[in-house]
Protein backbone atom coordinates (compact mmCIF):
# COMPACT_ATOMS: atom_id res chain seq x y z
CA UNK A 1 0.00 0.00 0.00
CA UNK A 2 1.34 3.39 -1.05
CA UNK A 3 0.62 6.16 1.56
CA UNK A 4 1.30 9.76 1.51
CA UNK A 5 2.69 10.70 4.62
CA UNK A 6 4.88 7.59 5.27
CA UNK A 7 6.56 7.70 1.45
CA UNK A 8 6.97 11.30 1.05
CA UNK A 9 9.80 11.71 -0.90
CA UNK A 10 7.96 9.06 -3.82
CA UNK A 11 5.67 11.23 -3.51
CA UNK A 12 7.53 14.25 -4.19
CA UNK A 13 9.54 12.35 -7.03
CA UNK A 14 5.87 11.32 -8.48
CA UNK A 15 6.53 7.70 -7.83
CA UNK A 16 3.14 6.46 -7.18
CA UNK A 17 2.23 3.75 -9.77
CA UNK A 18 -0.19 5.16 -11.72
CA UNK A 19 -2.90 3.53 -14.59
CA UNK A 20 -2.43 4.53 -17.82
CA UNK A 21 -4.20 8.06 -18.88
CA UNK A 22 -4.60 8.97 -14.93
CA UNK A 23 -4.30 12.90 -15.53
CA UNK A 24 -1.83 13.10 -13.00
CA UNK A 25 1.75 14.03 -13.90
CA UNK A 26 5.01 13.60 -11.90
CA UNK A 27 6.58 16.96 -10.66
CA UNK A 28 10.10 17.59 -11.38
CA UNK A 29 12.72 16.58 -8.61
CA UNK A 30 14.93 19.83 -7.04
CA UNK A 31 18.08 18.70 -8.84
CA UNK A 32 15.79 18.28 -12.15
CA UNK A 33 14.28 22.03 -11.35
CA UNK A 34 17.82 23.68 -10.64
CA UNK A 35 19.22 21.90 -13.74
CA UNK A 36 15.93 23.55 -16.04
CA UNK A 37 17.37 27.12 -13.74
CA UNK A 38 20.85 27.05 -14.76
CA UNK A 39 20.19 27.55 -18.56
CA UNK A 40 18.75 30.62 -17.88
CA UNK A 41 19.51 32.38 -14.55
CA UNK A 42 22.28 33.78 -12.74
CA UNK A 43 23.93 32.06 -9.95
CA UNK A 44 22.14 34.23 -7.32
CA UNK A 45 18.54 33.52 -9.13
CA UNK A 46 18.69 30.14 -8.18
CA UNK A 47 19.67 31.31 -4.88
CA UNK A 48 17.24 32.98 -4.47
CA UNK A 49 14.92 30.77 -6.14
CA UNK A 50 15.85 28.19 -3.58
CA UNK A 51 15.13 30.14 -0.58
CA UNK A 52 12.02 30.83 -2.13
CA UNK A 53 11.13 27.18 -1.91
CA UNK A 54 12.00 26.28 0.84
CA UNK A 55 10.08 28.40 2.85
CA UNK A 56 6.93 27.28 0.87
CA UNK A 57 7.48 23.92 0.80
CA UNK A 58 7.88 24.47 4.90
CA UNK A 59 4.87 26.74 5.06
CA UNK A 60 1.68 25.75 3.59
CA UNK A 61 -0.51 28.60 3.60
CA UNK A 62 -3.95 26.87 2.10
CA UNK A 63 -7.08 27.64 3.55
CA UNK A 64 -9.50 25.35 4.98
CA UNK A 65 -12.89 25.67 5.16
CA UNK A 66 -14.68 22.67 7.46
CA UNK A 67 -18.26 22.29 6.88
CA UNK A 68 -19.73 20.96 10.22
CA UNK A 69 -23.51 19.55 10.33
CA UNK A 70 -25.59 19.96 13.51
CA UNK A 71 -28.83 18.36 15.12
CA UNK A 72 -29.82 17.81 18.24
CA UNK A 73 -26.40 17.48 20.12
CA UNK A 74 -25.84 19.58 22.04
CA UNK A 75 -22.84 18.20 24.63
CA UNK A 76 -21.29 16.13 21.44
CA UNK A 77 -21.45 19.15 18.77
CA UNK A 78 -19.16 21.28 21.73
CA UNK A 79 -16.61 18.32 21.65
CA UNK A 80 -16.95 18.21 17.64
CA UNK A 81 -16.37 22.07 17.73
CA UNK A 82 -13.82 22.05 20.30
CA UNK A 83 -11.66 19.42 17.57
CA UNK A 84 -11.25 22.11 15.55
CA UNK A 85 -10.78 24.70 17.46
CA UNK A 86 -7.64 22.92 18.72
CA UNK A 87 -6.11 22.07 15.32
CA UNK A 88 -2.29 22.94 15.09
CA UNK A 89 -2.90 24.30 11.79
CA UNK A 90 -4.37 27.94 12.22
CA UNK A 91 -5.85 29.10 8.50
CA UNK A 92 -8.98 27.99 8.89
CA UNK A 93 -12.67 28.64 8.85
CA UNK A 94 -15.73 26.61 10.66
CA UNK A 95 -19.19 26.89 9.22
CA UNK A 96 -21.58 25.05 11.16
CA UNK A 97 -25.33 24.25 9.66
CA UNK A 98 -27.47 23.74 12.24
CA UNK A 99 -30.96 21.87 11.06
CA UNK A 100 -33.57 23.57 13.43
CA UNK A 101 -32.03 21.51 16.44
CA UNK A 102 -34.03 22.28 20.08
CA UNK A 103 -33.50 25.38 21.89
CA UNK A 104 -30.78 23.62 23.90
CA UNK A 105 -28.48 22.84 21.00
CA UNK A 106 -29.17 26.54 19.62
CA UNK A 107 -28.30 28.38 22.93
CA UNK A 108 -24.72 26.21 22.31
CA UNK A 109 -24.04 26.67 19.11
CA UNK A 110 -24.78 30.83 19.26
CA UNK A 111 -22.72 31.22 22.28
CA UNK A 112 -19.80 29.03 20.84
CA UNK A 113 -19.96 31.20 17.32
CA UNK A 114 -20.17 34.51 19.48
CA UNK A 115 -16.84 33.78 21.03
CA UNK A 116 -14.94 32.88 18.03
CA UNK A 117 -15.20 34.71 14.74
CA UNK A 118 -13.85 32.16 12.53
CA UNK A 119 -16.81 30.41 13.23
CA UNK A 120 -20.13 30.76 10.79
CA UNK A 121 -23.28 29.70 12.13
CA UNK A 122 -26.50 29.06 9.47
CA UNK A 123 -29.40 27.87 10.88
CA UNK A 124 -31.78 26.21 8.30
CA UNK A 125 -34.72 26.73 10.04
CA UNK A 126 -36.38 23.50 8.28
CA UNK A 127 -40.17 22.94 8.56
CA UNK A 128 -40.69 20.02 9.80
CA UNK A 129 -43.39 18.77 6.89
CA UNK A 130 -40.09 19.00 4.76
CA UNK A 131 -37.29 16.82 6.17
CA UNK A 132 -38.39 14.06 4.65
CA UNK A 133 -38.18 15.47 1.12
CA UNK A 134 -34.07 15.46 0.71
CA UNK A 135 -31.30 13.81 2.69
CA UNK A 136 -30.67 16.55 5.71
CA UNK A 137 -26.93 16.54 6.13
CA UNK A 138 -26.27 16.90 2.55
CA UNK A 139 -28.65 19.53 2.05
CA UNK A 140 -26.88 21.51 5.47
CA UNK A 141 -23.43 20.58 3.70
CA UNK A 142 -24.98 22.31 0.08
CA UNK A 143 -26.22 25.48 2.04
CA UNK A 144 -22.49 25.91 3.58
CA UNK A 145 -20.76 25.33 0.26
CA UNK A 146 -22.26 28.38 -0.87
CA UNK A 147 -20.72 30.15 2.29
CA UNK A 148 -16.73 28.59 2.28
CA UNK A 149 -13.66 31.01 1.34
CA UNK A 150 -10.89 28.06 1.54
CA UNK A 151 -8.93 26.86 -0.64
CA UNK A 152 -9.47 23.24 1.09
CA UNK A 153 -12.82 21.71 1.82
CA UNK A 154 -13.39 19.05 4.61
CA UNK A 155 -16.20 17.77 6.34
CA UNK A 156 -17.36 16.87 10.08
CA UNK A 157 -20.79 15.43 11.58
CA UNK A 158 -21.54 16.76 15.41
CA UNK A 159 -20.55 13.50 16.80
CA UNK A 160 -17.72 13.11 15.39
CA UNK A 161 -14.17 14.73 16.38
CA UNK A 162 -10.88 15.46 14.75
CA UNK A 163 -7.52 15.03 15.72
CA UNK A 164 -4.89 17.69 16.43
CA UNK A 165 -2.92 17.49 13.80
CA UNK A 166 -5.43 16.58 10.99
CA UNK A 167 -5.22 20.24 9.36
CA UNK A 168 -2.10 21.09 9.29
CA UNK A 169 -0.63 16.88 7.82
CA UNK A 170 -3.34 17.22 5.27
CA UNK A 171 -2.70 20.33 4.07
CA UNK A 172 1.14 20.06 4.17
CA UNK A 173 0.56 16.82 1.72
CA UNK A 174 -2.02 18.92 -0.69
CA UNK A 175 0.83 21.64 -0.44
CA UNK A 176 4.04 19.41 -1.49
CA UNK A 177 1.89 17.39 -4.00
CA UNK A 178 -0.42 20.15 -6.57
CA UNK A 179 -1.58 17.60 -8.46
CA UNK A 180 -3.56 15.78 -5.98
CA UNK A 181 -6.92 16.97 -5.63
CA UNK A 182 -8.41 14.38 -2.67
CA UNK A 183 -6.85 12.82 0.44
CA UNK A 184 -8.00 10.68 3.29
CA UNK A 185 -6.63 9.55 6.76
CA UNK A 186 -6.86 6.76 8.98
CA UNK A 187 -10.08 6.51 11.15
CA UNK A 188 -10.48 5.95 14.66
CA UNK A 189 -14.02 4.28 15.12
CA UNK A 190 -15.03 3.59 18.61
CA UNK A 191 -18.58 1.39 19.24
CA UNK A 192 -20.67 2.10 22.01
CA UNK A 193 -23.67 0.03 23.52
CA UNK A 194 -25.34 2.37 25.59
CA UNK A 195 -22.94 4.48 27.74
CA UNK A 196 -20.31 1.53 27.06
CA UNK A 197 -17.49 1.60 24.66
CA UNK A 198 -17.94 -2.14 23.55
CA UNK A 199 -15.14 -2.42 20.19
CA UNK A 200 -12.37 0.06 19.28
CA UNK A 201 -10.55 -0.42 15.82
CA UNK A 202 -8.78 1.68 13.12
CA UNK A 203 -10.18 1.69 9.98
CA UNK A 204 -7.57 0.42 7.56
CA UNK A 205 -6.42 2.56 4.31
CA UNK A 206 -7.17 1.02 1.11
CA UNK A 207 -4.19 3.00 -0.84
CA UNK A 208 -4.65 5.13 -4.02
CA UNK A 209 -8.08 3.85 -4.85
CA UNK A 210 -10.92 5.26 -7.01
CA UNK A 211 -13.40 2.78 -4.56
CA UNK A 212 -13.35 4.59 -1.71
CA UNK A 213 -17.10 3.84 -1.26
CA UNK A 214 -17.77 1.93 1.91
CA UNK A 215 -14.21 1.61 2.97
CA UNK A 216 -13.31 5.71 3.79
CA UNK A 217 -15.50 8.09 5.56
CA UNK A 218 -16.11 11.28 5.15
CA UNK A 219 -14.75 12.85 8.29
CA UNK A 220 -11.63 11.14 7.09
CA UNK A 221 -10.96 13.07 3.75
CA UNK A 222 -10.08 16.51 2.44
CA UNK A 223 -10.55 17.34 -1.05
CA UNK A 224 -9.30 20.63 -3.28
CA UNK A 225 -12.09 23.82 -3.76
CA UNK A 226 -11.61 23.71 -7.60
CA UNK A 227 -13.03 19.94 -7.46
CA UNK A 228 -16.75 21.39 -6.69
CA UNK A 229 -16.02 23.47 -9.77
CA UNK A 230 -16.70 19.94 -11.48
CA UNK A 231 -18.95 18.24 -9.11
CA UNK A 232 -20.84 20.87 -7.86
CA UNK A 233 -22.36 19.68 -4.76
CA UNK A 234 -23.71 16.67 -2.48
CA UNK A 235 -26.50 15.05 -3.81
CA UNK A 236 -29.47 15.20 -1.47
CA UNK A 237 -31.84 12.91 -2.74
CA UNK A 238 -33.81 11.51 0.10
CA UNK A 239 -32.39 7.83 -1.08
CA UNK A 240 -29.36 8.85 -0.19
CA UNK A 241 -30.03 9.08 3.86
CA UNK A 242 -28.02 5.44 4.21
CA UNK A 243 -24.82 6.64 2.26
CA UNK A 244 -24.88 10.65 1.00
CA UNK A 245 -20.88 10.77 1.57
CA UNK A 246 -20.73 7.39 -0.99
CA UNK A 247 -22.98 9.44 -3.52
CA UNK A 248 -20.45 12.21 -3.44
CA UNK A 249 -17.34 10.02 -3.84
CA UNK A 250 -18.75 8.44 -7.06
CA UNK A 251 -18.98 12.32 -8.20
CA UNK A 252 -15.06 12.84 -7.02
CA UNK A 253 -13.83 9.39 -8.25
CA UNK A 254 -14.85 9.93 -11.86
CA UNK A 255 -12.25 12.83 -12.09
CA UNK A 256 -9.63 12.27 -9.01
CA UNK A 257 -7.81 9.10 -7.49
CA UNK A 258 -8.27 9.24 -3.76
CA UNK A 259 -4.75 9.09 -2.18
CA UNK A 260 -4.42 8.13 1.18
CA UNK A 261 -2.53 10.01 4.30
CA UNK A 262 -0.94 7.54 7.12
CA UNK A 263 -2.44 9.78 9.76
CA UNK A 264 -5.12 9.39 12.35
CA UNK A 265 -7.20 11.80 11.35
CA UNK A 266 -10.42 11.42 13.23
CA UNK A 267 -12.48 9.59 15.69
CA UNK A 268 -15.90 8.34 14.76
CA UNK A 269 -18.52 7.10 17.56
CA UNK A 270 -21.24 4.64 16.72
CA UNK A 271 -23.73 5.25 19.06
CA UNK A 272 -27.41 4.44 19.85
CA UNK A 273 -28.68 7.87 18.85
CA UNK A 274 -26.60 8.16 15.39
CA UNK A 275 -28.14 7.92 12.04
CA UNK A 276 -26.71 4.57 10.80
CA UNK A 277 -28.56 3.11 14.04
CA UNK A 278 -31.74 5.01 13.66
CA UNK A 279 -32.15 3.85 10.13
CA UNK A 280 -30.97 0.01 10.83
CA UNK A 281 -34.04 0.07 14.08
CA UNK A 282 -35.90 1.41 11.52
CA UNK A 283 -36.20 5.06 12.93
CA UNK A 284 -36.31 8.07 11.28
CA UNK A 285 -33.50 9.93 10.97
CA UNK A 286 -34.78 12.97 11.97
CA UNK A 287 -36.70 11.69 15.35
CA UNK A 288 -36.06 14.46 17.71
CA UNK A 289 -37.90 11.92 20.62
CA UNK A 290 -34.17 10.25 21.08
CA UNK A 291 -32.41 13.19 21.50
CA UNK A 292 -29.27 13.75 23.47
Amino acid sequence: MLVVDQIFAEVIKGKFPRRKNRGITPQPSLRQTKALLKKNRSKNEISKVNKMSTATKNKPNLKISCILTSYNRPQRVREAIASVQQQTYPNWELIVVDDNSNAKTKNVLKEIADEDSRITLIQTGVRPEDRPKTTRYATCINLALERITGDLVTYLTDDDIYYPTRFERMAMAFHMNPKIHVLYGRQKVIVYTGNRITRTFIRPLVGVTRYPMGRVDHNSFMHRRACLEVVKGWDDHPDNWKAGDAAFFRKLVRHWDFYPINVLTDEHRVHDKGVQRKLHRGTKPWNSEDAE
